[in-house]
């Protein structure tokens, strides 16, 4: 495995510009911590949005991807949803059984 490969993807959002980018390139990397739009550099990980801060709706494109900004609490709630989902289908799927 390459050691670019090892280092997490992760997110950075620009103080000057408020751009939002993810890379996985090594820590070290110059190039990837510059803002893609203003160019100001950034080495604070960025892990969501404050209450104050209103949601992009969508981050900057960087190396061809474009990168979405997704917070905590839309991800438990998609995977509660998810379980009840699986749940739901798992009784009907047991009533449709018993029936037969």
């Amino acid at each position: 495995m390459a050691e670019a490969e090892r280092v997490r993807r992760h997110l950075h959002r620009c103080q000057n510009c408020g751009v939002i980018w993810g890379h996985g390139e090594l820590p070290c990397d110059l190039e990837a911590h510059k803002c893609p739009k203003c160019g100001k550099s950034e080495w604070r990980i960025y892990s969501g949005l404050k209450k104050d801060q209103p949601a992009p709706a969508k981050t900057a494109a960087v190396q061809g991807r474009t990168y979405y900004s997704v917070d905590l609490g839309t991800m438990l709630s998609m995977g509660l949803l998810a379980m009840a989902a699986i749940l739901l289908f798992q009784v009907i799927a047991d009533w449709f059984l018993d029936r037969a």
